[in-house]
């Protein structure tokens, strides 16, 4: 016996929403001809930006295929949106620098000769008045 946290749900609750959730998706799907999966994420976003269905979002969650699914479009939005707000695209051009880099290995010389520098906006507080804004270095992904 253990002891669950939360609210606890019945288990006819559980199947029937699971029931209405799949079946809803497959006839709208047979309808439109739009594939289930994509049926499924517009689902998905409308319910998390504006309907915030508990049972929607647990079939979501509870269902690994969903799930993964979710954790894939999330992430490739979260790349999206860096590669939108991502600062001006600065390659190493410091000679002094690129020979001192001779001196490292291999992964360390791409990335100071192949590094992107870049220097975020400052966002008006008391700290990156002192010390600056953010800076960084990375490796273009493409």
């Amino acid at each position: 016996m253990y002891f669950k946290f939360g609210n606890k749900k019945s288990l006819t609750k559980v199947v029937v929403t699971s029931l209405l959730f799949s079946g809803i998706i497959a006839t709208l799907s047979q309808c439109s001809g739009i594939d289930e999966k994509k049926l499924t994420e517009v689902v998905d976003a409308i319910n998390r930006e504006w309907v915030k269905n508990k049972d929607i979002n647990e079939q979501i969650i509870t269902n690994p295929e969903l799930l993964n699914d979710r954790i894939d479009r999330d992430v490739d939005n979260a790349i999206e949106q860096y590669m939108k707000e991502e600062p001006q695209k600065s390659r190493m051009t410091d000679n002094e620098i690129l020979n001192e880099s001779k001196k490292y290995d291999t992964i360390q010389q791409q990335v100071i000769q192949e590094g992107i520098y870049y220097e975020l906006p400052k966002d008006g507080s008391r700290a990156q008045d002192l010390l600056g804004p953010p800076m960084g270095i990375r490796l273009d992904a493409n």
